[in-house]
């Protein structure tokens, strides 16, 4: 994002499926995050499973970041503490 402020929006719902993270700027499409509902690992061990989609040039780490706090306000509304 070449060194320039930059707002992101992160959309999606608690019951989504999909979260998308856009540009403010421009609306284009920064990162696509998608959750499988209800899948083994999350019915067995109590944790998510995330496929995150990012766009060439963006700063990995920092959607990994934001992944991180939408699975702990998701862990937060499902009234459980747990990670990853």
């Amino acid at each position: 994002m070449n060194g320039e402020k930059v707002n992101l929006l992160m959309h999606g719902s608690f019951f989504n499926k999909t979260t998308t993270i856009k540009n403010e700027a421009n609306d284009h499409l920064v990162a696509q995050i998608d959750r499988e509902l209800l899948n083994a690992r999350q019915m067995l061990g109590g944790r998510h499973t995330y496929a995150v989609t990012i766009a060439p040039g963006v700063d990995i780490a920092l959607i990994v970041a934001m992944v991180v706090c939408l699975d702990e306000r998701r862990e937060e509304k499902e009234g459980h503490d747990g990670i990853i």
